[in-house]
C-alpha cells in the first residue's frame, strides 16, 4: 500500500528504478518458465516430462498454471513499478506541484518519462507498419501501439475537461497488467531458447551481480537524501 501511494503522485518506480524493474522482468519471465527462459517446456530436449506423460486437460493445466503465474507477476510488476492502481497525473495536479523547487524536478522527470513513453509507442507502431507487408503477425504491436497512444489522448482529454472516468483503480490496472504480458509474448516471439548451462551463466554471471549492485547503489542514494 505505502509503495503504490509513493507514487500516486506519477513517478513511477519505473523512473526511478529503470535496472530493478529490467531485472523483475527477466526474472518474470524466467519464472514463469516463458521463452527463452521455457527449458521445462523444451520438447526437443526432453524424452520424458507432461510433455509425454499427460494428455488432454492434464496437459492443459500445466499452461494453465504458467498463465495464470504469469497474470500474477504482472500483478506484482504493477504495483511495484508503474504505480498500482493509480493513473498519470492530471495537469492541474502537475501544476500544483510547481509551486517548489522539488515539485518543480518530479514535474521535470514525470514529464520526461511519458515523453519516452509516448516516442516507445510511436516508435512500436512505425516498425510494425514497416515490418507489416512481411508478415500480418505485425499487426499485434501496431494494434498496441495505437491503442496505447488513444489511452494517453483521452487522459489528456480527461485532465483539460476536468472529467474523472480515467481515474478508475481497476482499468489502470487491467492495462498495465495486459502490457507487462505483452512484453512477455513479445520476447517469446522474439528469442530463442536457452541451454541449462547458458542459463545459469547468464543468471550467475550477469543478473545476480547486477542486482547486488543495484542494491548497494540505491541504499547510498537513499542514505544520502533521507539519511536513515
Amino acid at each position: 500500500m505505502k509503495n503504490v501511494e509513493f507514487q500516486s503522485d506519477g513517478l513511477w518506480l519505473v523512473a526511478v528504478q529503470p535496472v530493478g524493474f529490467v531485472l523483475f522482468l527477466i526474472c518474470m519471465v524466467a519464472e514463469t518458465n516463458r521463452t527463452p527462459f521455457d527449458i521445462p517446456e523444451g520438447e526437443s530436449e526432453l524424452t520424458g516430462g507432461f510433455h509425454t506423460e499427460y494428455s488432454g486437460m492434464r496437459f492443459a493445466m500445466f499452461f494453465l498454471g504458467e498463465y495464470a503465474a504469469l497474470i500474477v507477476m504482472a500483478l506484482f510488476g504493477t504495483v511495484l513499478y508503474l504505480g498500482g492502481w493509480h493513473g498519470p497525473p492530471s495537469f492541474a495536479e502537475l501544476a500544483a506541484r510547481t509551486d517548489s523547487l522539488t515539485g518543480l524536478l518530479g514535474v521535470i522527470v514525470t514529464s520526461l518519462f511519458w515523453l519516452v513513453i509516448i516516442a516507445a509507442l510511436l516508435f512500436i507502431v512505425v516498425y510494425g507498419a514497416r515490418k507489416l507487408k512481411e508478415s500480418i503477425n505485425h499487426l499485434t504491436p501496431i494494434v498496441f501501439g495505437l491503442g496505447g497512444m488513444a489511452l494517453i489522448l483521452l487522459h489528456v482529454f480527461g485532465s483539460l475537461t476536468g472529467l474523472e472516468f480515467l481515474h478508475l483503480g481497476p482499468v489502470w490496472v487491467f492495462v498495465k497488467v495486459v502490457f507487462l504480458i505483452f512484453l512477455a509474448m513479445m520476447a517469446r516471439w522474439t528469442y530463442l531458447r536457452l541451454r541449462v548451462d547458458q542459463l545459469t551463466s547468464f543468471a550467475w554471471k550477469f543478473l545476480f551481480p547486477l542486482a547486488l549492485l543495484n542494491l548497494f547503489v540505491t541504499g547510498i542514494v537513499v542514505m544520502l537524501i533521507y539519511g536513515k
